[in-house]
């Protein structure tokens, strides 16, 4: 059956993509698969009203946080933070910032996902906010709560201007913190939390990926679901999450965080989690 599945799956794209190389049939797989998630990211009450209904929860939070001293949301901070000064940490795409345009534009392109493209969106600074991410970074500024951003993007410059186009004007290039300003600075945002704690208690964290929270490694889907449920008492306390169903570390989890498949191969490896009992 999976061959016949296999042999089906191909013909339907190769006739997508008669006259294109084979690389840009791969892409087209990829195209395909992301069309609803990004549809339903652009068009979607839903999706809409959901990260709304999100960030009326994490302001509540935030400023129930704010005011009981003895609460840290980051696990790097243990210690001695009582009198620190209150800040947030939030990621940037699809957590403040809305990358949907981007998807799109791979899909009607039939293209897959490159560092070029990405870079090339950043450096257009056109970005919008993702809903009720405005109000939240308001109402923090509002509250004497500093907001930094950790993200692993690495283009700073067109990244601060697009948020203080859309967020804040007055955000500072410090409070970015972006994937390989430093050395240690990797895609494990452990070192930057770490450091921001050293001199502000984090009263609340805000996220669209589990690695926003904690780093998780290569975990597959079984153990994260379990990490997960053991920080239960995290999560919508001091732990914000929202969603992000076209891309993430799910996704790495599913193909074994393995990336030399073809697109193909990607799809039925993906098809082995899908669970079919009751």
């Amino acid at each position: 059956m999976k061959s016949i599945l296999y042999s089906l799956f191909i013909a339907i794209f190769f006739l997508a993509s008669c006259g294109t190389t084979k690389e840009k049939a791969n892409s087209s797989l990829h195209s395909h698969e992301n069309l609803n998630a990004t549809l339903w990211m652009q068009t979607s009450v839903e999706y809409k009203m959901l990260c709304e209904q999100i960030y009326k929860l994490a302001t509540t939070q935030m400023l129930e946080n704010l005011n009981d001293k003895s609460i840290s949301a980051a696990l790097e901070q243990s210690e001695n933070f009582i009198n620190l000064p209150p800040a947030v940490i939030v990621d940037v795409d699809e957590t403040i910032l809305d990358n949907s345009p981007f998807e799109a534009r791979s899909i009607k392109n039939g293209a897959g996902y490159t560092d070029t493209a990405w870079k090339s969106w950043v450096n257009e600074k056109k970005a919008k906010p993702i809903s009720g991410a405005k109000d939240f970074v308001e109402t923090a500024k509002e509250n004497g709560i500093t907001v930094f951003y950790v993200s692993n993007r690495e283009l700073k410059d067109p990244t601060l201007e697009n948020l203080q186009k859309e967020i804040d004007p007055n955000i500072l290039a410090e409070n970015i913190l972006l994937k390989n300003e430093k050395p240690e600075w990797t895609s494990d945002k452990t070192s930057r939390r770490k450091l921001i704690s050293e001199k502000y208690r984090i009263i609340l964290l805000v996220g669209d990926d589990y690695n926003d929270f904690v780093f998780l490694g290569k975990e597959n889907p079984v153990q994260r679901k379990q990490l997960a449920e053991e920080q239960m008492k995290n999560w919508g306390k001091n732990w914000i999450i929202l969603p992000n169903p076209t891309y993430g570390s799910f996704e790495n989890a599913l193909l074994d965080y393995r990336h030399d498949r073809n697109e193909a191969e990607q799809f039925f490896k993906k098809l082995e989690y899908l669970n079919t009992s009751e």
